[in-house]
């Protein structure tokens, strides 16, 4: 393929292009400093959780790991009594990004449109 945008989904192109239009892009990560990216990280993840509301059923879990607990989120659509589950692991965003606000805005994000 000549162009990478054949096969993206175009929403997710379209917020690309919403993320650069507001000046909102991470740095090269293996360029620049992590407090760099992790400053730029958390810019956008606020970007992307302005409009975020909580959902009626959302609460913060502790699961077993290797190496002790790890910090999870558990979040339920508010309707429907047994949804199907969609586990959503990222060690990627834990080591850069300083808070967990952009993933809790994409996790509320899909569970809205997959009622």
């Amino acid at each position: 393929m000549s162009d990478a945008t054949e096969w993206i989904d175009p929403e997710l192109v379209a917020a690309g292009k919403l993320l650069q239009s507001r000046g909102l892009v991470a740095p090269d990560r293996t360029q620049a400093p992590l407090s760099e990216v992790r400053a730029a990280v958390d810019r956008i993840g606020a970007f992307l959780g302005e409009t975020s509301v909580p959902l009626a059923r959302e609460r913060d879990l502790s699961l077993p790991g290797p190496h002790g607990q790890v910090p999870s989120r558990l979040y339920l659509p508010d309707d429907g009594e047994r949804p199907p589950l969609l586990v959503y692991a990222s060690c990627r965003g834990a080591c850069r990004a300083g808070t967990r606000r952009c993933a809790s805005s994409s996790a509320k994000a899909v569970l809205r449109r997959c009622r």
